[in-house]
């Protein structure tokens, strides 16, 4: 009986050419989806540290202090949320990285 080996299929150059681009960008969504994080982190931080202040020294801050405590926090939590937003953005990407390209030749005429 003999034995069948399956070959692997033949690339041509585009399609190598296409597939090493293919991890190129799969290699900057990673990059990018790491930088955000890392800013979520920070901004979580931030908003913990500020409410944990703003509560230790509630009573301490007259009225126009507090509103302004209460604005950037609202602020920061706005900035974190699009953040947030952004890294699910990548995330999707990330599962289907090949999201078009179109390459044009130009006119023989």
């Amino acid at each position: 009986m003999p034995s069948t080996v399956k070959k692997p299929p033949r690339m041509n150059a585009t399609e190598q050419e296409e597939r090493e681009y293919l991890e190129v960008i799969k290699e900057k969504l990673t990059v990018a989806i790491r930088r955000v994080d890392d800013a979520v982190k920070q901004f979580s931080h931030e908003l913990r540290e500020k409410k944990q202040y703003l509560h230790e020294h509630q009573s301490s801050l007259d009225d126009a202090d507090m509103v302004a405590a209460d604005q950037s926090i609202n602020r920061m939590a706005f900035t974190g949320e699009a953040a947030v937003a952004r890294k699910h953005k990548l995330l999707k990407l990330g599962q289907s990285p090949y999201f078009g390209r179109i390459d044009f030749a130009p006119r023989i005429r």
